[in-house]
């Protein structure tokens, strides 16, 4: 294991907390905290959304101190240069991603690379990056992890692979992508090519992928699937967890698994590893 100690590692082991700001094609963001760490993941969601979602848990903007970011797509970074402009948070992301043409770097003072498939320390966080098949050079998923427990987030990618179904098995509280439904998709507006696009393995997740992917990972630790990215035309919240509970119910190690959607225009409830 790759461990970049950013900083003090000696923080005491305790709760793991994930709020989704906004999650969908018009912006990402999540807000997790363990302890005094409090990150974002992604920079899509506007600078006063986020402060209004921090401050109802009584968390300022000013306490965050890093945002690690996904990949390069705008609806994960477009946010990032009005964030920098007042706040000089450390960045995080693959240097594919920083080297992007649509990148904000002009604007990011302090940057951190990520090495992909491999972990860092963050603070009292271990910090895992795993490759994602998506169409964009440099795209990851993070899982935050402590000595107990661990959250992950796994959004935008088109297959499912070993090393993310590895961490999705010791994952508490999981945002998982359930970006779809085949057949809206395919008698949907979208055009053929965009439709090809997101049914392809550098796509998205449908729903179906999406418990196929707990069928498989058949994880013992998870309490809490967020169905997360989820398309405004061809998907719904509750078509998303639906399918999902409907097809973990009759498994003896998912069943009890609580699912919960995330939105496109508000966030969600704090849930805690």
């Amino acid at each position: 294991m790759n461990l970049f100690d950013y900083s003090d590692s000696r923080q005491k082991a305790t709760d793991i907390k994930l709020m989704v700001i906004g999650s969908g094609s018009s912006g990402n963001c999540t807000y997790i905290e363990h302890g005094s760490d409090k990150i974002l993941v992604d920079a899509g969601i506007s600078r006063t959304r986020i402060k209004k979602a921090l401050a109802e848990i009584n968390v300022s903007i000013d306490e965050i101190t890093a945002i690690f970011i996904t990949h390069a797509h705008s609806d994960h970074i477009q946010h990032l240069p009005m964030l920098l402009k007042h706040n000089d948070f450390t960045i995080f992301s693959t240097k594919e991603t920083f080297r992007c043409g649509n990148f904000p770097r002009s604007f990011v003072k302090v940057f951190q690379a990520v090495n992909i498939d491999s972990d860092m320390r963050f603070n009292s966080l271990i910090v895992k990056t795993r490759k994602s098949s998506h169409d964009i050079h440099g795209s990851v998923v993070y899982f935050f992890s402590n000595s107990k427990n661990q959250v992950g987030i796994v959004t935008d990618l088109g297959r499912m692979t070993k090393n993310i179904g590895d961490e999705i098995n010791k994952t508490n509280v999981l945002m998982l992508e359930t970006n779809y439904d085949p057949h809206m998709l395919k008698t949907g507006r979208y055009p053929y090519h965009l439709k090809k696009r997101i049914n392809s393995s550098i796509g998205h997740l449908s729903n179906f992928d999406a418990l196929k992917t707990m069928q498989l990972t058949n994880p013992r630790k998870m309490h809490t699937v967020l169905c997360s990215h989820i398309s405004k035309d061809n998907n719904y919240k509750e078509l998303a967890v639906q399918t999902l509970n409907d097809g973990m119910k009759s498994d003896a190690n998912l069943r009890n698994i609580e699912i919960y959607p995330t939105f496109r225009d508000k966030p969600t409830d704090f849930y805690i590893a």
